[in-house]
């Protein structure tokens, strides 16, 4: 329900692939203060392979935690 009436008003909440990223980021980077683009690549792979989901899933459970944020 709630990623079928976020985008419609009186919601109108878009999520970006840009907003994706940077949640992905900051959970990735956790309590630290910055996060490499390696180290990054390598936090998502072992998120994929421990989950067992594809990017596209992956990145759909994301989003959904980004709408629930906003």
């Amino acid at each position: 329900m709630l990623k079928e009436e976020a985008p419609n008003p009186p919601y109108s909440i878009a999520v970006t692939a840009e907003d994706i990223d940077r949640y992905a980021r900051d959970l990735a980077r956790g309590t630290s203060a910055t996060i490499g683009d390696a180290e990054f690549r390598e936090w998502y792979r072992q998120q994929l392979n421990e989950y067992r989901l594809s990017d596209a899933e992956f990145r759909g459970i994301l989003r959904t935690s980004v709408l629930i944020q906003e």
